[in-house]
């Protein structure tokens, strides 16, 4: 499937001539922002730099640097689009992108797809995703795979999956409870395979991180030899030894008594064998960032960097630096209904996640970036009261460090 590309010189125009409509209503709007909410840091000072928005509308997301190319991607899950019933209740809750509009069977489904970071170019739509949600990307550089966790949550309706799985079980309002964890894989970011995990667990967002136990940091004594760990929503842990990589199966998931907590909303995991330490971002309203040795005792960042993101005036830059198509991104998704008016939309941070695994894989010494990339949802989350223009954004920053230094600053 390919995605319409903005390329002639005219749309560049009309885009560029929007765009500074945009920022003018921006500055003639300044004194209508509110302060922060209270659970905001009103001098807050994070450690990278925030890059502004690159998208609208668009659900979970993950940077990911791919060795195979020396490229950065983004995993992408899309929700609604423009042929679907709107979403937050104005016609501004969709998609400009959505598959729908070239491919009939994804009409009234959410679905995964693989992006360009640098060009914002579509690399490949997951056909066999189409009715999930969810979705988190992690890349086993150990095995040359791209893993994508996700649920076999439609985030648009309750409509028969053309891939199945069956969803006449599944109360719309409860669809995310009925069939677990699923995985997709690929190695060339084109060529999917999808398999349901033994994970004994329901609900919406997890995430997959390596783990990497040495002589200076071994498993803790709480927990089981593992290789993989996956963070999910409400702070139930599961750990994977399997050595082959095959993350569709092999999942212990443990009890309370063993491992809990550190996982909000949104969950992101991470593993640095340089300090034996497993760090989470998560959280819906702000995005905290905590860190534990053994899945159970937690500590939370804290200072003038926290929380690790908030709301604030940096979303509303247009991140082209980042994705060279983020202006035109915008334009097409009517970002300047609702850049003048950020303090009534831009509640929430959400649905973080980050790049790159500077410690392994994608580090320096095998061509990874020297930066770190932090991705999140910009919004309201539909409870704003925003009907004017869209009220959700997908924003980036970069932090002039790699990812190991960029989460050890915060402790």
């Amino acid at each position: 499937e390919k995605i319409a590309r903005v390329s002639s010189r005219e749309w560049a125009r009309f885009a560029m001539m929007l765009l500074v409509g945009v920022f003018t209503l921006i500055q003639a709007a300044g004194s209508v922002e509110s302060a922060p909410r209270s659970t905001s840091t009103a001098d807050w000072k994070p450690v990278w730099q925030n890059k502004g928005s690159y998208d609208a509308v668009l659900c979970e997301g993950t940077p990911f640097w791919w060795p195979k190319d020396g490229r950065m991607y983004l995993m992408e899950c899309i929700c609604r689009g423009p042929l679907d019933r709107p979403g937050w209740g104005t016609i501004y809750g969709s998609y400009w992108g959505h598959a729908e509009l070239w491919q009939p069977l994804y009409k009234n489904h959410s679905y995964i797809r693989i992006r360009d970071l640098t060009t914002g170019d579509v690399v490949s739509n997951i056909s066999t995703s189409i009715g999930f949600g969810f979705g988190a990307a992690f890349v086993d550089y150990d095995h040359g795979q791209l893993w994508i966790s996700a649920t076999a949550n439609d985030r648009v309706s309750s409509a028969p999956r053309p891939f199945g799985p069956p969803t006449d079980h599944c109360a719309q309002e409860k669809h995310w409870e009925c069939n677990g964890v699923w995985v997709f894989n690929s190695t060339d970011l084109k060529t999917w395979t999808r398999r349901q995990t033994d994970v004994a667990w329901n609900g919406p967002n997890t995430d997959i991180a390596r783990v990497y136990p040495s002589p200076s940091h071994p498993t803790p004594s709480n927990l089981p030899p593992h290789r993989y760990v996956m963070a999910t929503e409400n702070g139930v842990w599961a750990l994977n030894n399997n050595e082959g990589g095959d993350l569709s199966h092999g999942w212990v998931t443990l009890p309370s008594t063993a491992a809990h907590g550190g996982s909000l909303a949104c969950p992101s995991v991470r593993y640095l064998p340089s300090d034996g330490y497993y760090y989470t971002v998560s959280g819906g309203h702000t995005v905290a960032l905590m860190r534990s040795r053994d899945l159970l005792s937690w500590e939370t960042a804290s200072g003038e960097a926290t929380p690790f993101i908030q709301p604030s005036a940096g979303d509303i830059q247009v991140a082209s630096g980042v994705m060279r198509s983020a202006t035109a991104n915008l334009a097409r998704g009517h970002a300047n209904l609702s850049f003048p008016h950020r303090a009534i939309w831009d509640q929430d941070a959400n649905d973080a996640d980050l790049c790159c695994e500077s410690w392994g894989g994608a580090s320096p010494d095998n061509g990874g970036p020297t930066v770190s990339y932090v991705l999140w949802g910009a919004d309201g989350q539909g409870a704003s009261g925003f009907k004017a223009g869209p009220e959700g954004f997908a924003a980036m920053g970069v932090a002039n460090m790699t990812l190991e230094r960029l989460l050890q600053a915060y402790f």
